[in-house]
């Protein structure tokens, strides 16, 4: 600057815009970069979630689950060591009622789950037999069925298998539907073999 006068040159003015400018754009840039981070740990965590949802009630059942009927006979739809399956049939008996009253015939739970769309649906029937069975090879027709229920969402796929009376159940979730977010778990869930209720 020149004495007597005031102000900038306009070198020191770009040379501040140029400053400022690479300033700014330093700070738009940690902005989308946690903008974006933060979307996909929020992808994960919803994925995670989904899941988790799923595996509770898969777990519930599980541990309530018979591996096999009295006559011996299976109890679920998997064969032991065969293919893994998308769907999970389990059925259990219930000897005593909820006041600790035993219940001479027994009341007959089945559970199922299956895909529908990205959701995983369960649906829950019961049936009391008026008379002690003789064959457990109980159709559906003779339960009373829940509504269906949703206890996934976001399930991109599920395959259930059996090994060693142990229930594999592989759950993937992709919220954004697109494989690269996708999250999978492996839950087991150890089957008890049960005898009929001694009267």
């Amino acid at each position: 600057m020149k004495n007597g006068q005031r102000g900038f040159t306009f070198i020191e003015l770009l040379v501040a815009m140029a400053v400022g400018g690479m300033l700014l754009t330093g700070a738009v840039l940690a902005i989308f970069q946690t903008f974006g981070i933060t979307k996909r740990d929020s992808v994960q965590v919803t994925a995670l979630e989904n899941i988790k949802s799923a595996a509770y009630w898969i777990l519930q059942d599980g541990r309530k689950a018979d591996s096999q009927f009295p006559d011996g006979s299976s109890a679920i739809n998997l064969v032991d060591g065969g293919p893994a399956q998308d769907n999970l049939i389990l059925n259990w008996t219930v000897w005593y009622d909820q006041n600790g009253n035993f219940i001479t015939n027994g009341e007959y739970h089945r559970c199922k789950y299956f895909r529908s769309g990205i959701e995983l649906k369960r649906v829950h029937g019961t049936y009391s037999p008026s008379a002690p069975l003789t064959n457990y090879n109980i159709p559906d027709s003779s339960f009373t069925w829940e509504p269906e229920r949703r206890v996934g969402n976001y399930i991109s796929g599920i395959l259930f298998s059996l090994q060693s009376k142990i229930i594999l159940s592989t759950i993937t979730s992709s919220p954004e539907e697109k494989p690269e977010s996708a999250e999978q778990k492996t839950y087991r869930v150890y089957l008890q073999s049960k005898e009929a209720a001694v009267q």
